[in-house]
């Protein structure tokens, strides 16, 4: 029985190290070869050319920034939304067990799904909105017009993640004691001094939690760009994950190059989630 401990952990230690620690040590290995998946000629050990080439990729540089603006600009709208929805679903009416119901049903959706979805509704020959939006003087062709690709994203992603974002708030308000609100009444606190000086501050872990969550899941985003605009049009989506995907493997299939960029893509990941995460810590 000695090693009794050992075996028990022993299938969740394989399971960790095959989907976890074994891809991250190949792709360590992948950066520094010339590793092109359908070539015949063998692979071939380039250094840190690899990570040169990146340093220099104009179309990757861009491509950061625009994941960056992405998820920054999602995030943004998706608190904001979130926090008018948590209020309202904070107060008591008729119906709010039916519209709380109602709020989670995106959550229960799968993006590709959220993608083919969205795509029929805004196809600009067919989709009933554009159609709508003809009617009163608008033309949307998000296939053509990049601005309007990149906000239908900003909008596909907050209807995606919005009952999250609110759900969360939503417990933080809840977990505010009464007698604190009532208090604040009986000094004659206005509904703004309320919530600017007793609401707000309490409950900014689950603010920033929100944040850090939902900016990771905007700055990751591939299923739903993939199914709308494949990157397009142009380059207007062409997302990090787009570019790594169009790397590594549907166009050049280079492998080496391309998990270059996911390493560089995880580093990213990891110093945003940490400056986060220091701030969450020291509120």
């Amino acid at each position: 029985m000695k090693f009794r401990p050992w075996i028990l952990v022993l299938p969740a230690t394989l399971y960790l190290f095959l989907i976890d620690i074994a891809p991250t040590i190949f792709a360590l290995w992948a950066s520094f070869q010339k590793y092109i998946l359908l070539s015949p000629l063998p692979i071939e050990f380039v250094a840190f050319e690899n990570y040169k080439k990146l340093l220099n990729d104009v179309d990757f540089w861009q491509s950061f920034v625009r994941s960056l603006t992405f998820a920054s600009l999602s995030t943004i709208v998706q608190l904001i939304i979130g926090m008018g929805v948590a209020f309202i679903l904070y107060r008591d009416f008729k119906g709010k067990n039916i519209f709380r119901t109602i709020l989670v049903l995106p959550l229960g959706v799968s993006p590709i799904a959220i993608g083919c979805m969205w795509k029929l509704m805004m196809n600009p020959l067919m989709g009933p909105v554009p159609w709508i939006l003809k009617q009163l003087g608008f033309t949307f062709n998000y296939a053509a017009i990049s601005w309007q690709a990149f906000g239908l994203l900003v909008l596909l992603d907050t209807w995606h993640w919005l009952p999250f974002t609110a759900i969360v708030l939503l417990s933080g308000l809840v977990s505010i004691p009464k007698d604190t609100i009532e208090s604040s009444e009986v000094d004659g606190a206005n509904v703004l001094q309320k919530l600017l000086h007793i609401q707000l501050p309490l409950i900014t872990n689950e603010i920033l939690l929100v944040t850090l969550m939902r900016f990771m899941g905007s700055f990751q985003i591939f299923d739903e760009v993939w199914m709308l605009t494949t990157g397009g049009p142009g380059h207007a989506t062409r997302f990090l994950s787009i570019l790594l995907y169009q790397t590594a493997l549907l166009y050049s299939i280079d492998v080496g190059y391309g998990v270059t960029i996911s390493l560089l893509y995880l580093f990213f990941i990891v110093i945003f989630s940490w400056i986060l995460f220091k701030i969450i810590r020291s509120v």
